[in-house]
């Protein structure tokens, strides 16, 4: 598991418009090793993932946590596309919340603005990099990560000091048998 100040691009030569198989196969297998075979546990119980297979045909058949870390929407379009910043970074989240109590990671919660589902954000400022979890019927599930712009930096650190945690939660990793959820 790399340190926060060792965390660098997974695939060097990774390119938006000619992702090949051997890349998003890669990509997967990181995803899969951290959240699905070792699994990360927060405040002792496993974070979950969303396993519902995903209908865009480049990720057809992959978890729709996975396609949602490694694509963007397009504004108002409703339609998701590759996206390498947030892909080439995948392997950075595990670490992120395992070392959440380092004081580069800012923690805070807030409430989703459409479902009104709490959410639990580690940002990795320095990195410009963010983790958020959705707490669901008592269980926490990754939604997404991604590479954070100026603009959202700049609502993050008011949300920073709205929502700050008092307590950071315990995290973990190595929880084998990650439970899922395939809704």
């Amino acid at each position: 598991m790399p340190e926060l100040t060792h965390l660098a691009d997974l695939i060097a030569n990774l390119d938006d418009q000619g992702l090949i198989q051997d890349q998003l196969d890669q990509i997967y297998s990181v995803f899969r090793q951290h959240f699905e075979i070792d699994g990360v546990l927060v405040d002792g119980s496993r974070l979950k993932i969303y396993l519902k297979k995903s209908n865009i045909s480049q990720f057809r058949n992959k978890p729709e946590t996975f396609v949602h870390i490694v694509t963007r929407e397009a504004k108002g379009s409703g339609y998701r596309s590759f996206d390498k910043a947030r892909a080439n970074k995948i392997h950075w989240i595990k670490p992120i919340l395992v070392n959440c109590i380092d004081s580069r990671i800012h923690v805070f919660d807030r409430s989703h603005d459409k479902t009104g589902k709490p959410q639990l954000y580690f940002w990795f400022k320095n990195k410009d990099f963010v983790v958020i979890l959705r707490n669901y019927h008592q269980d926490n599930f990754l939604v997404t990560a991604f590479c954070v712009d100026p603009m959202t930096a700049r609502k993050y650190q008011k949300w920073h000091q709205q929502g700050a945690c008092n307590k950071k939660p315990h995290i973990m990793c190595g929880a084998r048998s990650l439970g899922t959820a395939t809704e």
